[in-house]
């Protein structure tokens, strides 16, 4: 899970609700390519991951 950004064909909705999409995949990407000037800045893509997730999705959902 949140491993590879959503995918758009199967949940345009995702990309109407959730403005900033981030996942860990590429995170990793930006890691290797030098792209995160700081730890804060990582940190920051992690949070954005938890709150997409709980912008998106529902409260009584298992993710």
């Amino acid at each position: 899970i949140f491993s590879e950004p959503v995918p758009r064909d199967d949940f345009p909705e995702y990309y109407e609700q959730v403005k900033t999409p981030m996942d860990y995949g590429t995170m990793k990407k930006k890691l290797d390519n030098g792209e995160y000037r700081s730890g804060q800045a990582m940190q920051k893509d992690f949070r954005l991951v938890m709150q997409n997730c709980l912008q998106f999705n529902a409260h009584e959902s298992d993710i």
